[in-house]
């Protein structure tokens, strides 16, 4: 889905709190996502699904425990544009800059999170099917 979109490459704050959890669209199906900020020098709202969707979710569940507002990260993101044409700045991985001790208990609970069980005591968002974004026109033109 993602060969020969443009790359933009993010370096700064996830910010903790800003994380939204729900779904993308791709060929109608939907699929778990998070939506979450990153801050430079600018604030860049960006996705991600999948396993790096609980990778993030994870993370910021962990900071979250511990009182962290953000987290020092890597992010190159895929540009793709959605059944409107607007451009989506997709997470195509993340590189943390974090303790090693929030990278081992944070490792602990991504499975967990792809597994669809809820963190804590239900007071952070779980994990919901409100679509943030449909790319059902784009991967019908991909897969031809």
């Amino acid at each position: 889905m993602y060969r020969g979109t443009p790359v933009t490459n993010f370096n700064g704050a996830v910010l903790v709190d800003s994380l939204e959890v729900g779904s993308i669209i791709v060929s109608k199906q939907n699929i778990p996502a998070v939506r979450i900020t990153i801050r430079q020098m600018v604030s860049y709202p960006v996705l991600a699904h999948g396993s790096v969707a609980g990778e993030i979710y994870a993370f910021c569940f962990m900071a979250h425990e511990n009182g962290d507002f953000k987290l020092e990260a890597y992010t190159p993101c895929y540009l793709i544009a959605d059944q409107n044409g607007a451009l989506v700045p997709i997470i195509a991985s993340v590189t943390w800059y974090v303790s090693s001790a929030l990278r081992e208990r944070s490792a602990d609970q991504i499975l967990n999170v792809l597994n669809g069980k809820t963190l804590g005591d239900g007071s952070y968002p779980s994990f919901q099917q409100t679509p943030f974004a449909d790319f059902s026109a784009l991967a019908s033109v991909v897969s031809r």
